[in-house]
């Protein structure tokens, strides 16, 4: 995995912290391999993980990988992505 892509419905839809774990099943256990913050916006987000969290050429190979979305930039309204693509 090197990179993540991310589109919300609407602004205020976005998800703001969010972490990305991995895990050899389905069962886990999970393991948080990455963090950040996505901007307030309806727009494609690319999230290059290359230098980021301190592994050359991304965060590695993992059968199975989750998205968590700990909140959004309007706290009034859920998280709504339309689209989601691991690189």
């Amino acid at each position: 995995m090197s990179r993540l892509k991310l589109r919300a419905v609407s602004d205020g839809a976005a998800p703001k912290d969010c972490a990305l774990e991995s895990a050899a099943s389905r069962e886990g256990p999970w393991t948080q391999v990455a963090n950040f913050t996505a901007q307030q916006s309806s727009e494609l987000q690319y999230f290059p993980f290359q230098g980021n969290w301190g592994r050359a050429g991304g965060l590695g190979n993992s059968r199975y990988w989750r998205l968590s979305v700990h909140n959004t930039h309007d706290t009034s309204m859920a998280a709504k992505v339309s689209q989601v693509g691991f690189y």
